[in-house]
Formats: structure tokens, C-alpha cells, sequence
């Protein structure tokens, strides 16, 4: 029996939003091919509907059953799939603007006036998905935030955390990203780096050539990480689980390898001069179907309870159970959702998608004292675009009041 990699629920999403291009292009590429009544015209229209189908095949085939291994010479074969789709909807994204333009507006205004608007808008539109396919995913922010605590230890005033997140090896245009995250670290000067997980889309072979990745990183107090919901390899039919286990700890001493201290539902201490801050860093917190494997108990034990505590979790979904009990943990730290890789960030608007799945999908969040910072993640995974949602690193300055 043939299991799915991506959930149906997903697929019959992505298989929706692709008819819905598909079909509110139509209307306007419809009228293109009239303006020329040939019989390459009803090629094109043929062929418009007949591409669209196999694309459809190809995505339940590929991705809803996985029927080629995700490595080798099949992993270029998803790459093509994944360059032709994209290429698809990049074109149909004017067409669908237009249609829907002139659907909306043909009653108010003359036909001339609706079409130089929706070409107007389509245009702008096919701008905005260029440079997030382009610029979008090269240009990595600094952010940086100061937060202050009346618990932190007078020897960490000032402490400078390097915060990172969802590197994504696996996905192609990535390994540009270490080298430009290299230099706007070292600007930083701080004083630990921490990786809030998903290291790899789902394979131990995608870290080849990686070794000593974050070593040139520097930071007094050391390079730290978390395991995320990719690095587990639950997105992929195993033959075996003895293969899957296999996967997983090449993934885990990839870790190692690239410079990064793995804390599984364990913590460690960081001192300075006779002042004490533990980095506690739990395993991955899945939803059903996918297993969770943190335990934010076991990954306290042992810390003296009047500590400062910084949690570490891929999935920034930990942090309401932290504001809504007495768990000392002043800071949280996160990844996980990308913001979508699109949003809305205008005159003090803050929006993407990604607030329909989680309640908190990026930026600070403070309650109670407790901080949480989501980061958007400097990696792509799915589409190769980031829009209005670059790839980020973030320096974090602890301060006492």
C-alpha cells in the first residue's frame, strides 16, 4: 500500500487554488485567442486545459502518494515538476487578475477603463511575484529587538543572542544563504547563536557538503539548536523504519558536524563571572497525525527554580502553555511557520496568511512578562518565493531593568 507524504486535506487545497487560477484565467486568455481565430488558437486552448490536468496528476502523484523516492535522479525530476507549476501559476496570475477585473468593474466603468486596470493591476502584480521568486529570497533582514527583565542576572546585561531558523537545505536556491547569514552574524558580535530547527526538508543527504557550516559563526558562549518538525523525516514513505531511524541519526550528527549543539528535551548552562542562564531546548511539538516528541518537563530537570530560563522550540505552539501556567521561562524562541513566505508588512499593518494556522506565526509577542519571538526563517520550502517576508536574522539584547 502506497501512503501519502502530505496530508489530503493539503493536497485538495493546493489541488483548489490551482483550478481556481486556472479557470479565472481562462476567461481572459479566451479572449486573446479570439482576437485571433486560427487554428493555433484552438491548439492553445486544448493545450491550456490538457496541461492543466497533467499538472493536477502530477501533484497527487508526486506529492499526495510519493510514488518516486525524493532523492537521486527523481529529486530533479521534482524539481522540474516544481519549476513548470510554478512557471504556470506565474502566468496565469495576470490573466486571473484581469478576468477578475473586468467581471467586477464591467458595469461601472467603459470596457477601455476596466481593461487598462485590471492590466494595470495584473502588471503589478507579476512584479511583485518576480522579485519574490528573485530578490525575495536573497536579501536576508536584520532585525533587532531589545527586551528587558527584572529576573535576568546582572552578568547577562547586555547579552546578544543570534537567533536563526528554517534553513531548509533541501530546497534549492539555499546554499547561497549561508555565506550572506555569515557576514550580517559577524556584524552582530553575539555572544551565543541558537537555530530554532528544520535544518533539512526531510533527508540526511541534503547536508553533503554542509560540514563546519555554522563553525565560522562565532559566539563566546556557543552555536545551539533544536530539532524541528523536518528533521524527523515524517514527511517521507520509508521502505523501513529501521531506514527512517537511520535518516534521523545522520540528521542529528549533522547537527554536530555543522558546528550546532543539539538539545533534546535537555537544557545547558551558560555562566558568567558567578551569575548562571540555561538555554532549555525541547524536541519537536507535532499535532496529530505526526508524533510529539517534547517533553518541556523532562527538559527542565535539574535547573534551579529560580533561574533564568530561555526556551528553545521549533513550533512556537509551547508558548501558550507557558503564559497560561507558572513555567519560569521569560524568553521563547521560534521558527516554524515562515510567515507563509508572504505577507503585508505596510504603515503599522502586519499580515500573512499563516495567522489562519497559528496564532502566533511571526514577530515579537509579549504577556505576563514572557516573551516569544517567532522567526520567519531564512530558508524556503514549497513555493521559491519570500514576499514582503524575508529571510531574517535576528539579534536579540537581553537587558535588566
Amino acid at each position: 500500500m502506497i501512503m501519502r507524504s502530505v496530508s489530503g486535506d493539503i493536497i485538495l487545497i493546493l489541488l483548489l487554488a490551482y483550478w481556481m487560477f486556472t479557470l479565472s484565467a481562462w476567461p481572459t486568455l479566451r479572449n486573446l485567442i479570439s482576437r485571433h481565430r486560427s487554428s493555433g488558437g484552438r491548439i492553445l486552448s486544448r493545450f491550456y486545459f490538457i496541461l492543466a490536468i497533467i499538472q493536477s496528476g502530477m501533484l497527487l502523484l508526486l506529492y499526495g502518494w510519493q510514488v518516486l523516492p525524493l532523492h537521486g535522479t527523481s529529486f530533479v525530476l521534482y524539481f522540474l515538476f516544481n519549476g513548470v507549476l510554478t512557471t504556470d501559476m506565474f502566468i496565469k496570475l495576470p490573466l486571473m487578475m484581469a478576468s477578475l477585473f473586468r467581471f467586477f468593474l464591467s458595469g461601472a466603468y467603459p470596457r477601455r477603463v476596466v481593461s487598462c486596470m485590471g492590466a494595470i493591476l495584473a502588471t503589478g502584480f507579476f512584479l511583485l511575484f518576480l522579485w519574490g521568486f528573485t530578490g525575495g529570497i536573497y536579501l536576508i533582514k536584520k532585525k533587532e529587538i531589545t527586551l528587558n527583565f527584572d529576573t535576568l542576572p546582572p552578568a547577562f546585561d547586555g547579552f546578544r543572542i543570534v537567533h536563526l531558523s528554517d534553513l531548509h537545505l533541501g530546497s534549492y536556491r539555499v546554499r547561497h544563504l549561508p555565506k550572506r547569514m555569515l557576514r550580517v552574524s559577524h556584524a552582530f558580535s553575539p555572544d551565543v547563536i541558537v537555530f530554532t530547527g528544520d535544518l533539512v526538508n526531510n533527508h540526511a543527504w541534503e547536508t553533503e557538503g554542509t560540514d563546519s557550516l555554522f563553525v565560522p559563526f562565532t559566539a563566546g558562549s556557543g552555536r545551539y539548536a533544536v530539532l524541528g518538525n523536518h528533521d524527523y523525516g515524517d514527511y517521507f514513505r520509508w521502505q523501513t523504519q529501521e531506514a527512517k531511524a537511520a535518516n534521523f541519526r545522520s540528521i542529528a550528527e549533522a547537527f554536530s558536524r555543522a558546528g550546532l549543539k543539539l538539545l533534546c528535551n535537555e537544557s545547558v548552562c551558560i555562566t558568567r563571572e558567578t551569575d548562571s542562564l540555561y538555554l532549555v531546548g525541547v524536541e519537536n511539538w507535532g499535532n496529530p497525525p505526526f508524533p510529539r516528541y517534547a517533553d518541556l518537563q523532562k527538559a527542565g530537570t535539574g535547573i534551579p527554580g529560580d533561574a533564568f530560563r530561555i526556551l528553545l522550540s521549533h513550533d512556537p505552539a509551547p508558548w501558550q502553555e507557558v503564559i497560561d501556567s507558572e513555567a519560569p521561562y521569560p524568553l521563547t524562541l521560534s521558527g516554524h511557520t515562515h510567515g507563509m513566505q508572504w505577507g503585508i508588512r505596510f504603515a503599522g499593518l502586519c499580515f500573512s496568511s499563516a495567522a489562519l494556522f497559528a496564532k502566533f506565526w511571526g514577530g515579537l509577542y509579549g504577556k505576563s512578562g514572557k516573551y516569544l519571538y517567532v522567526n520567519p526563517g531564512t530558508g524556503i520550502i514549497g513555493m521559491p518565493f519570500r514576499i514582503d517576508m524575508p529571510p531574517e536574522i535576528t539579534l536579540i539584547t537581553l537587558r535588566r531593568n
